[in-house]
């Protein structure tokens, strides 16, 4: 009835309004996209060269993608203004990137968002801006943001299963004409498996307002195919899709704990730890994964409600 629905309701809010009174944010971890870039590679029936277009090189944060993060900065900025501080604090702000051109130019951008200097902070009376210090390790080593070349049994099996899988090989079958003209018309041979390196550079293409090639009409039936496809390549089996998302959890969990638990124990009044990452997330499919996406997940600490009141210790929370 109605009226069971509105008790429902509530409940629900006072459940809420309880919550916001007894706990209090102490760690916050944010884990975000490179903002949009050049390709990564060039369809060989295309004349936008890296001389004549992409002059920074392949692959590399463009000037859309820095005004991304430093929105995305401002966004941190606008959520998070009460528990980050006014100003960058060495003790309480920590900035991790994997070792890549883009991604460490994408974190710099979010930072000139969310922390621009203030007070004795400003050393430019003509630049609204502060340098602060990005961390990284070599690609090869970063076991926490890049999964780096090594043998991995298993994410060999998740592969092999992959490219045997019947619902995958179903689902690519109507599709195979399509790949043929795609084929034709970006000069390359184009497979299940490569399918999304064609959508990746075309879809930059467009996002700069760059013509759409005469073989492939941006709001025509194609592009739409081409969209569905490639944003499902090499990642259409829940296996995978689970395993990729879970295999890094592990290095993520042990790296950000000693973060989290000295928050919480008050050894760091304010802690925001910030990621920033390449990678296309098998998360996403059929969708293709939009530039400069965050993931921000913050933990709390008990406080009591009024003077009268003993908050439960952290540790039983």
């Amino acid at each position: 009835t109605m009226l069971s629905v509105s008790i429902h309701r509530l409940l629900l809010l006072l459940c809420a309004l309880v919550g916001m009174a007894t706990t209090e944010l102490v760690h916050v971890s944010v884990l975000f996209r490179h903002g949009h870039r050049s390709p990564v590679q060039l369809l060989p029936s295309q004349n936008f060269t890296v001389d004549n277009y992409w002059k920074d090189g392949l692959g590399e944060l463009t000037n859309i993608g820095k005004m991304n993060e430093f929105n995305l900065g401002q966004f941190l900025r606008k959520r998070y203004d009460a528990f980050l501080g006014s100003r960058y604090n060495s003790s309480a702000h920590y900035v991790r990137s994997t070792d890549f051109d883009r991604t460490l130019m994408s974190a710099q951008s979010c930072l000139a968002g969310l922390f621009p200097p203030v007070g004795d902070q400003r050393w430019n009376s003509q630049l609204p801006w502060q340098p602060i210090p990005v961390h990284t390790v070599p690609k090869a080593k970063d076991y926490l943001l890049e999964a780096p070349d090594f043998p991995c049994p298993e994410r060999e099996r998740q592969f092999k299963q992959v490219n045997a899988d019947p619902a995958r090989l179903q689902f690519y079958r109507p599709y195979a004409d399509f790949l043929k003209r795609l084929s034709a018309g970006a000069g390359m041979a184009v497979t299940p498996a490569s399918v999304h390196k064609v959508l990746d550079t075309l879809w930059i293409n467009k996002v700069e307002g760059l013509p759409a090639p005469a073989w492939l009409n941006y709001s025509g039936p194609d592009w739409q195919r081409l969209v569905t496809v490639g944003a499902s390549s090499g990642m259409s089996t829940p296996g995978l899709r689970t395993w990729c998302a879970s295999a890094p959890a592990g290095c993520w969990t042990k790296s950000s704990a000693p973060w989290t638990t000295s928050a919480t124990a008050g050894f760091l009044t304010a802690a925001p730890a910030c990621a920033s990452t390449p990678t296309t997330t098998p998360r996403w499919p059929p969708r293709w994964p939009p530039w400069a996406t965050q993931n921000s997940c913050g933990r709390t600490s008990p406080r009591p409600c009024c003077s009268s009141c003993t908050p439960i210790p952290a540790s039983s929370a």
